[in-house]
């Protein structure tokens, strides 16, 4: 039997995604409300990592409609809330304050101000739902300073709505800048009127040694960060499931808070008022809000799949929450997606009432119908970025990319090409109405560009600025009217943009140059945009760069569009399609390129280990994105034209092109570093196998799964093609031969690539199972291999 649900190697046109979709009703959010009784204190040794056993016990440990793992900081308590029991031992030092609400989830307690670890991730009984259909929930652990400086609240007429980004200003005058280094594990600090570097802070507890009863990530991979009332940072790390707390005093990390390897905490905002922070988690899947005094957890809710980036209104009353990788349209698996009706869905952009962390709407980003021109394109909002609310909280942009699955040579009789593919997009929500929603007449169509990541508006709420991540620019939007009015180079790879309090100066994030980029933007209180001033960078790295060279060079070349040689017009880069190195959710008509419909892989742990790639086959070598380049993109190529026509090396399978280019070999080297799977968070929290997965684990073995799974990352060499019977007159050819089979994909990323298959035909991987004609299960067995496969992550 061969499991073909998931993915292998690809840069553009093979299969990955989104997360599994286990809520397909975006309105069926359901908050999880903690008790408000309060935990017991334990009264043990401060400063110990760790704390005696916890037997939780629990009938349905998801905690489904409640709290997940209670408040585990009792020296001998015994709780009934879902995964609580009994726990012994030491905890983190006798503390004169209560700990949080039962069941709220958090694992800490106490108010002492002392570095103590609190207790470790919970012990098995407290484990994931029997069918692991819903993700483990986030289990908090504290690590440093247990509790933070009380901050008053700022005055009403100085708040302004915030939202999840990689670079913020604070409030010291003047104020300093704050910035993520994601390759590098640190945050950086510069000061805004010197315009120089302060300080780099590496993402590790000042003087303290953390461990944890799982194994631990091998770096923390920081993303987004938020300042409280107080000025303490708070900075998410989705590789080590944790938040960084920065003491803005010391420039130093005070706190650390755990939440679980595989939660993967991403977006993060500060409530103006100073009610909480705000925490979206792709793995858990859940909206977690932190008090930021106690640091405890007060509220959590679950949020289905891929929600990245948050945003709140100045008066703290609305969250927006933004659904990064669309869900598939009706029919995206076949040539006649549907952009309405019946099914449709679109873009989503989730309106929460953070009082009650409850799901107000969901308001659906529309396909556009625009005809395909050199200025405008139709497509589907995807890689969707954090609201730009505007400071009266009546609108707000949503920056993304537009991905035109209507086009392609089976489904509309057009090739693809290099400008109406991928375009960046900026949308507009009317927050004012009755029912929220899009206004679909004003939505920016980027021109010459293929990413918007980011954006921001002016304190006057008169201009928006908005990060165009492949052309290494940004653009400034007139907020009333909705057009540009000036474009702005930066460095490499714009990923975060932020103004200063007083409106007068712009910071931007340019990762891959690892700089700052400044413009002096007051000439826009003047409604001058052409006399803006070309910017100026600063470095942010004090530390030696952690990326070896040619990998580097790769990642630069992986996320950039203004090279000539890779794209034409700044539009589609490798990560337009692979942001992070994961797949973008859609599925593609590559008919014009020699093959059919193709779900777009995620590279994340696949890379350098096939000897072929694609659903197909058809490449021997990630050099042979060459021709993509090429064809697809409109770039001249990073190999000189006599190399790639000589000898056959213009043929995917022809004469190796690795050694022709320096470039092209750098590309290659990062593409085969991505060598990273996710963990599971459909396991159990002390990261075991259910007992529904244990059984398909055999199951995997006595049904001959293992005949094509049978590699490290359960899949095939990538040689040998399969026909399990999925094959469809769409499935079209491989390198415009017949087409008699597929690849045996790893499994190891399935938890968080669906839909499944080559053209995204099985919406779960009990349809993508049943799919295959090698074999029959009982509905036990089914679901019992569903939840094996669904576990296996980067685990055994």
């Amino acid at each position: 039997m061969a499991l073909m649900v998931c993915s292998a190697l690809a840069a553009c046109g093979g299969g990955g995604g989104s997360a599994v979709n286990t809520n397909p009703d975006p309105q069926a959010v359901t908050p999880i409300t903690p008790s408000v009784t309060p935990g017991t204190n334990g009264h043990g040794t401060q400063g110990h990592n760790e704390t005696g056993p916890q037997n939780g016990t629990s009938s349905d440990s998801r905690g489904q409609g409640s709290v997940a793992g209670g408040n585990a900081a009792s020296g001998n308590s015994s709780q009934s809330s879902a995964g609580n029991g009994n726990q012994n031992g030491t905890t983190g030092g006798s503390t004169s304050t209560p700990g949080t609400g039962n069941g709220s989830g958090n694992t800490g307690s106490g108010a002492s101000d002392a570095p103590v670890s609190i207790t470790p991730l919970n012990l098995p009984g407290n484990d994931a739902d029997p069918k692991s259909q819903k993700p483990t929930a986030a289990i908090v652990r504290i690590l440093g300073q247990v509790r933070g400086p009380s901050a008053a609240a700022n005055p009403a007429s100085l708040r302004l709505p915030q939202g999840s980004t990689s670079i913020a200003y604070d409030r010291q005058d003047p104020p300093r800048i704050w910035v993520i280094n994601p390759d590098q594990d640190s945050v950086s600090v510069l000061d805004s009127k010197t315009r120089t570097l302060l300080r780099e802070i590496p993402l590790t507890v000042s003087g303290r040694t953390e461990t944890a009863p799982e194994k631990p990530a091998t770096e923390h991979g920081p993303r987004t960060l938020a300042i409280d009332n107080a000025g303490h940072v708070w900075v998410t790390n989705r590789h080590s499931g944790s938040i960084s707390i920065i003491d803005p005093a010391t420039m130093t990390v005070a706190t650390r808070i755990t939440l679980g390897i595989a939660t993967q905490p991403y977006g993060v905002v500060a409530a103006p008022d100073g009610s909480g922070i705000w925490v979206s988690t792709l793995g858990s899947q859940e909206l977690l809000q932190f008090d930021p005094v106690t640091h405890q957890l007060k509220q959590r809710m679950a949020l289905g799949p891929e929600v990245r980036h948050l945003a709140i209104i100045a008066d703290s009353k609305r969250l927006l929450a933004s659904r990064f990788i669309t869900p598939a349209l009706p029919g995206e698996s076949t040539l006649t997606p549907r952009t309405r009706g019946t099914g449709f869905r679109g873009g989503e952009v989730l309106l929460i009432d953070p009082a009650r962390a409850t799901l107000q709407r969901t308001i659906p980003l529309a396909v556009s119908t625009l005809e395909d021109t050199p200025i405008q394109g139709r497509g589907l909002p995807n890689y969707l970025g954090a609201a730009a609310i505007s400071p009266d909280g009546r609108s707000a942009w949503i920056p993304s990319k537009q991905d035109n699955i209507q086009r392609g040579q089976g489904r509309d009789g057009q090739p693809l090409d290099f400008q109406s593919t991928v375009r960046a997009i900026v949308s507009n929500l009317d927050l004012q109405a009755a029912t929220p929603a899009e206004r679909p007449a004003r939505r920016y169509d980027v021109d010459n560009s293929g990413q918007a990541s980011a954006a921001t508006y002016t304190p006057d709420g008169r201009y928006v600025l908005v990060a165009l991540e492949t052309s290494r620019e940004i653009s400034i939007l007139n907020a009333a009217t909705g057009t540009e009015v000036r474009r702005l180079d930066v460095q490499r790879t714009p990923q975060g943009i932020a103004v200063s309090p007083d409106g007068k100066q712009a910071a931007i994030s340019n990762v891959m140059s690892r700089t700052v980029s400044f413009f002096d933007i007051s000439a826009l209180a003047n409604d001058e945009p052409r006399a803006i001033l070309p910017a100026t960078a600063t470095g942010t790295l004090k530390s030696a760069e952690r990326m070896p060279a040619q990998l580097k060079r790769g990642k630069e070349l992986f996320h950039d569009a203004r090279d000539p040689r890779l794209a034409r017009d700044r539009y589609m880069s490798c990560a337009s399609c692979h942001s992070e190195g994961y797949g973008d959710g859609r599925v593609w008509d590559m008919s014009s390129l020699g093959e059919g419909l193709r779900k777009t892989i995620s590279l994340q742990g696949h890379g350098g280990k096939k000897a072929r790639l694609h659903w197909s086959g058809n490449f021997d070598e990630v050099q042979d994105f060459e021709q993509q380049i090429r064809a697809l993109g409109g770039g001249s190529g990073l190999m000189p034209i006599g190399s790639f026509e000589l000898n056959g090396r213009s043929l995917p399978l022809g004469t190796p092109k690795a050694g022709q280019s320096d470039d092209l070999d750098a590309l290659a080297a990062y593409v085969n570093s991505l060598n990273r799977y996710a963990p599971s968070p459909y396991r159990n929290s002390d990261r075991s196998l259910t007992a529904s997965a244990k059984v398909g684990e055999s199951l995997f073995a006595s049904k001959g799964c293992t005949t094509c799974h049978s590699n490290a990352d359960l899949g095939g060499d990538g040689l040998t093609r399969h026909d399990i019977g999925t094959l469809k007159p769409a499935s079209g050819k491989v390198q415009g031969e017949a087409l008699t089979g597929l690849v045996a994909p790893g499994l190891r990323d399935a938890w968080y690539t669906a839909p499944y298959l080559h053209d995204g035909s099985a919406d779960t991987l009990e349809a993508a199972i049943q799919a295959h004609n090698t074999n029959t299960f009982t509905a036990a067995e089914l679901s019992s291999l569903a939840a094996y496969v669904r576990q296996i992550g980067n685990g055994q």
